[in-house]
């Protein structure tokens, strides 16, 4: 036995729209970046991706590859900062994340760095922790702030 069902129009519609809203929400949202796209976030939000390429910093965009749930890039990009390559794959599934694979690339990486690099990179990591601290503390100091206020 069939039944039949009867909805005003605006009854129809407040279904329709719950329905769609709920496979809208259920949707997940992914950004495919190429050479000219901007990146979003971090230390290079508002940087392309090229620019950041030609600056030499390919383990930032891979730390957002591997990090952001809802950011990959194109294969050609994939292949520069070295996520993928003829003889190895590296890639995983978007999205999603795998920190822990991010961080065994750059492990994989960073061990083959010769060792004035490795010390160059310990010692930058370093100075710019300490850095901002000490210029913390100077740029509020009694006198900077005395001076500051008297316009020098």
């Amino acid at each position: 036995m069939k039944r039949r069902i009867i909805l005003t129009e605006t009854q129809l519609e407040n279904v329709l729209s719950t329905i769609v809203s709920e496979q809208i929400s259920d949707a997940v949202t992914l950004r495919k970046m190429s050479y000219k796209s901007i990146i979003p976030l971090g230390k290079f939000k508002g940087m392309p991706v090229q620019q950041v390429l030609d600056l030499g910093h390919t383990a930032a965009l891979r730390w957002i590859y591997y990090n952001v749930q809802g950011l990959s890039f194109t294969d050609e990009v994939l292949r520069d900062i070295k996520v993928i390559g003829d003889d190895f794959d590296y890639s995983i599934k978007k999205p999603g994340t795998d920190p822990e694979l991010g961080d065994t690339v750059f492990n994989t990486y960073y061990k083959n760095l010769p060792d004035h690099t490795k010390k160059y990179l310990q010692r930058k990591s370093q100075s710019n922790f300490g850095h901002h601290e000490r210029s913390d503390r100077k740029s509020f100091s009694k006198d900077n702030m005395r001076r500051k206020n008297h316009g020098n």
